[in-house]
């Protein structure tokens, strides 16, 4: 029998009329197959409604995962499913139709209750159990005449079927010492199986000896024995695994100490003993360290889980922290067991040079056990910090001293090494004395203060612990130190001993006095000098705050005592002496110009004169803007008057309207009065404030130099009415109105884009609007609509509160909005630097200065840093919101000093 020419691969006869035909294969599916059959020689007819298809296939399965105790229903996709294709047995009986197999790790298994979908799909249940990835495949139907196993459908990857892995949630254990094992550890998650099962566990790498199924949703295991932390416990069931992170730590190991306790400062075998330290053989490394203080022994040898042996290199330091990692989990030794470990202390055998001036300079100290690179030291003269150090050897090291003296102690230097101290015997170091060589004047006076200048070599620093000192004979003075080789003293009149026909001149620096020294003649006459000004600087500050005024001149008494000064009828509230030329003095808040500065110097009775170019002043007044912008002439209107510099109701003030003055003027701040108008009618007339004599010249902003009022001339119904000047005329108009401003707050620097909100705005986009803020103009207005515009805001460096308006220009006249609408828009201010004194410093740094201002912080904590240029001062003070000191750093050039705050600068 042939199909389509091929012979079948086996031809069986049944009967007369049947017979058993083994197909051979086709490699595409067709239909019109010819079928002849041969028989000898002889030839049948064809027949040609034969048709090849192909075998069922699976391709694809939905759901492809499920719970292993809840089974679903899945199902299978795929091609040439016929559930009517039946075959035939050997014996010719029919077979049962399509069947699919689940392949699961431990057997083939069918897939129960399968349902006819379609040609391309069945669904079937499937069966409970537990892996993954497991095949999908049909078994076919047997045919007649087939012998041996069923046929099977080829597998797909993508038709593989997986139940949820076990996943572990937490665990119940105790921490056993690392090398010992606990009895178990409960693990708790879900997906665990069933009692058959096969299920296994580890912690780490190590294999559990043996687990217990308790539900699928607990194990029980057996800890094998290890080390390290922060372990993970892997439950496996059958070939998928659950794992958890960082699940498990075996207990940290303990340290009892150390054998010596005393290490030597050579490389030496140190043994520690304790418990924990886990098992043999561990790898040296990031697992498994042992470091005291900064240095790590190598190598470490493990002898047991109690013992270690370590090889230090050597070292420096008391009572160092020794600290072990085994597997993660690590240990420190306290400091609080008799234990503790301590190399022995460093020796000292001598110092080169032996001696130093006061002004410090570089040593270099040899002796032993002075440690490795990585051990912290300090070296301190008396309380100063030596200011850089170099480690040379276990035997040397060199550092560059700081300025100082020996001190009244025994040693010159205190050495410290990774705790462990040790001081430098005088006789190994000293600082050396200090040397007069020269004294002017070379007399003493009986009268008034002289002031001393000595001259000479090792008067050491500004800042010496001890401080500085001139010796005239037996008496002390106060040194004011300039130099290292130079120092003055202001000595008083009186009664040295005359006896002497000279008297021998020393300096004492710290805890060091000159042995030899130059000598001064006891008494001379000398004339006490006139006291007289020159200059003065500031010239010129605020009323409102205190101010540091340098005066310079001649004759300027020896001491802040010995002086009087006077700005004006006023006495200063500080005075500051340095030098017979210069004083500093501290003058009060006030008002007025041209005050005398005088100086009387009880010393000498001697009384400066006023000098005309030596006069102070106070800041002038400044009006900003006139609220409201219209009134009437009848002299019962009250207008309020914004602008800085006014009185406080204690310094005589005039409010000037053209030729008359305002009545009844009352004061709110030294921003701020009000006024009743006088009757008038004129149409135009300037406003001026006038304080003690100074009167406001000048409007701040983008206004006119004078503010003026003038008669408003549009209708019979405001005839009797007068305004601020305009370079046009002014109807107010109430339908314009302005209700929100946003936002409402912006910063007095200017430049905030704040958003007029409101009605009346006009609806030409063509016409001139303009929009004001305290009296200011906008830098930029845009009108957008009716109810909307919006204004670049002008700087306002003065006050927080303003008003803000609305004009829009007309062919005849121009509209403003119905009055100024005050507290719409508020300014941030930020703090203002006024005056620094002195406004000098040396280039080395370390002067005093006095930042003076407005809103200049709350507190201290509201004061980040202070400035000069870009760089910080060494230190500041915050005294109040209107004075901080800043201590200046090193620096050249001119730098403008800035005070941050924490929300501004």
């Amino acid at each position: 029998l042939s199909m389509d020419g091929v012979d079948c691969q086996e031809t069986v006869f049944i009967s007369d009329s049947s017979l058993h035909c083994i197909v051979p294969p086709a490699s595409f599916a067709r239909s019109g197959v010819s079928m002849q059959l041969y028989q000898s020689h002889r030839r049948s007819n064809t027949v040609r409604n034969l048709q090849y298809s192909l075998l069922a296939a699976v391709s694809s399965i939905s759901p492809m995962n499920s719970p292993p105790h809840r089974p679903p229903r899945i199902t299978i996709f795929g091609g040439n499913i016929d559930p009517s294709t039946v075959g035939f047995a050997i014996d010719g009986s029919p077979t049962t139709s399509l069947q699919v197999e689940i392949g699961m790790f431990d057997e083939n298994r069918l897939c129960g209750a399968a349902r006819f979908i379609s040609m391309s799909a069945i669904s079937c249940e499937m069966p409970s159990g537990t892996g993954n990835n497991m095949n999908i495949r049909f078994i076919l139907p047997r045919v007649a005449g087939q012998t041996g196993d069923l046929r099977r459908s080829e597998t797909s990857p993508i038709a593989q079927f997986s139940f949820d892995s076990p996943f572990i949630t937490s665990i119940i254990a105790r921490e056993p010492q690392s090398g010992a094992s606990s009895p178990s550890v409960t693990i708790f998650g879900y997906n665990f199986g069933g009692f058959s099962t096969a299920q296994s566990a580890r912690v780490g790498e190590t294999a559990s000896s043996a687990t217990q199924w308790v539900s699928r949703t607990c194990i029980v295991l057996k800890t094998p024995a290890g080390q390290g932390g922060s372990l993970p416990i892997t439950v496996t069931i059958v070939n998928q695994q659950g794992s958890l992170t960082y699940g498990f730590s075996y207990a940290r190991p303990v340290m009892f100490g150390t054998r010596p306790r005393l290490i030597p400062n050579l490389p030496s075998v140190v043994q520690i003993y304790g418990a924990g330290f886990g098992l043999a053989s561990p790898r040296v490394g990031d697992d498994f360290a042992l470091a005291l203080g900064n240095t790590f022994c190598s190598p470490l040898i493990w002898i047991s889980s109690t013992v270690l042996n370590c090889t230090f290199s050597g070292g420096a330091g008391h009572t160092i922290p020794l600290r072990l990692n085994v597997q993660g989990l690590q240990a420190e030794l306290s400091s609080s067991s008799s234990n503790f470990p301590s190399f022995l202390p460093p020796k000292v055998s001598n110092v080169s040079p032996t001696s130093l001036p006061t002004a410090g300079g570089d040593i270099t100290i040899f002796g032993s056990g002075f440690g490795t690179p990585s051990d912290s030291r300090t070296i301190y003269t008396g309380s100063s910090l030596a200011t850089s150090f170099n480690f040379i050897s276990d035997s040397s090291i060199s550092a560059v001293i700081s300025p100082g003296t020996s001190g009244n102690q025994d040693s010159a230097l205190s050495v410290h090494i990774s705790r462990q101290s040790f001081n430098v015997s005088k006789t190994l170091f000293s600082y050396d004395i200090p040397l007069v060589s020269s004294v002017s004047p070379n007399s003493l006076t009986r009268r008034g203060y002289l002031v001393i200048s000595v001259y000479g070599t090792g008067f050491g620093p500004s800042a010496m612990e001890g401080g500085h000192s001139l010796m005239i004979g037996s008496d002390s003075f106060h040194g004011l130190w300039n130099s290292d080789s130079s120092m003055t003293s202001l000595v008083p009149s009186g009664n040295f001993e005359s006896s002497m026909s000279a008297l021998p001149v020393n300096v004492t620096v710290g805890s060091l006095t000159s042995i030899r020294g130059v000598f001064i003649a006891p008494y001379a006459q000398s004339s006490a000098s006139v006291a007289a000004i020159q200059q003065i600087s500031p010239a010129v500050s605020s009323p409102h705050l205190p101010a540091f005024v340098q005066i310079i001149g001649a004759g300027l008494g020896f001491s802040s005592s010995d002086l009087h000064v006077s700005v004006g009828a006023t006495e200063c509230i500080t005075i500051t002496w340095r030098s017979t030329s210069s004083i500093t003095c501290l003058v009060s808040p006030g008002t007025g110009a041209h005050h005398a500065v005088i100086v009387r110097v009880t010393s000498s009775s001697s009384t400066s004169t006023d000098h005309p170019f030596a006069r102070f002043c106070y800041l002038s007044p400044v009006l900003t803007s006139i609220l409201p912008a219209s009134v009437k002439q009848d002299g019962s209107a009250i207008i309020t008057l914004n602008g800085d510099n006014f009185s406080d109701g204690k310094s005589p003030t005039i409010v000037s309207v053209g030729k008359s003055q305002c009545r009844e003027l009352s004061f709110f701040s030294t921003t701020s009065l009000t006024c009743k108008m006088p009757a008038s009618n004129v149409n135009s007339f300037p406003v001026t404030v006038t304080v003690d004599g100074q009167s406001s010249l000048q409007v701040i902003g983008n206004q006119v130099p004078a503010h003026h009022v003038r008669k408003k001339h549009t209708n019979s119904e405001n005839a009797d009415r007068i305004l601020l000047s305009s370079p046009s005329p002014i109807l107010e108009s109430d339908a314009m109105q302005i209700t929100h401003v946003k936002p409402r707050v912006g910063t007095s620097l200017g430049g905030t884009f704040a958003t007029f909100l409101g009605s009346g705005f006009g609806s030409v986009a063509g016409r001139s609007t303009k929009a004001y803020v305290s009296s200011q103009i906008c830098l930029d207005s845009q009108w957008f609509s009716d109810s909307s515009l919006v204004c670049k805001t002008p700087a306002q460096l003065l006050s927080a509160n303003s008003e803000v308006a609305v004009e829009i220009e007309g062919t005849d006249a121009t509209i403003r909005s119905s009055g100024a609408v005050p507290n719409l828009f508020n300014y941030q201010l930020l703090p203002i630097v006024l005056s620094v004194f002195p406004p000098y410093a040396t280039t080395t740094g370390g002067a005093l200065l006095t930042i003076t201002g407005r809103r200049l912080g709350t507190s201290a904590s509201s004061v980040v840093s202070v400035k000069l240029g870009i760089t910080s001062c060494l230190s500041h003070t915050w005294l109040s919101s209107q004075i901080i000191t800043c201590n200046a750093a090193a620096g050249t050039g001119t730098a403008l000093p800035t005070v941050v705050l924490q929300d501004s600068t």
